[in-house]
């Protein structure tokens, strides 16, 4: 029994004197670079930035076919750029309509684009107050637009680029 202690002692020691080394975890690494197609969602994890509500920007998808130009319209389910974001792309100054869910309380183009937004899937502002037009960085929340409350009703976009006066 005595040797048993001296042993589990031993055991102990030893082990409480070994450095453990774990290996430090090694950030995701990129996907290459791949054609996207016209109103593809492409879903990102959101990237915090550190101390504030918004987000690091976000990368945007290519387009290489030499075929229309896209815009890309970063959306996340919740306000401050939270939950479950996503990349849309639309094609840029065709009028078509690109749909969303309407679960978007967040929503921005990417820079050089100005996009709308619609309470319905039509692209169409039938009342004057069912079109909300955004530029880079878009809305954190859209409880809170001048066009009035846009959270959880954004059905579909259209997007063009931006012209500089």
């Amino acid at each position: 029994m005595s040797r048993l202690k001296t042993s589990l002692s031993f055991l102990f020691l030893l082990l409480a004197s070994t450095p453990l080394v774990l290996a430090a975890p090694q950030p995701p690494q990129p996907a290459p670079a791949r054609e996207v197609a016209a109103n593809e969602v492409i879903t990102q994890p959101r990237q915090q930035v550190p101390g504030s509500t918004g987000t690091a920007d976000t990368p945007s998808p290519t387009n290489t076919t030499g075929s229309a130009e896209l815009a890309s319209v970063f959306v996340c389910e919740h306000v401050y750029w939270g939950g479950t974001c996503s990349i849309v792309t639309a094609p840029l100054d065709t009028g078509e309509c690109t749909p969303l869910d309407g679960s978007a309380s967040s929503i921005g183009p990417d820079p050089g684009f100005t996009c709308t937004f619609y309470k319905n899937g039509s692209c169409r502002d039938f009342t004057g107050s069912d079109a909300l037009t955004l530029e880079n960085p878009g809305s954190p929340n859209l409880l809170d637009t001048p066009k009035g409350n846009f959270n959880d009703v954004v059905r579909g976009f259209t997007c063009s680029k931006t012209t500089t006066s």
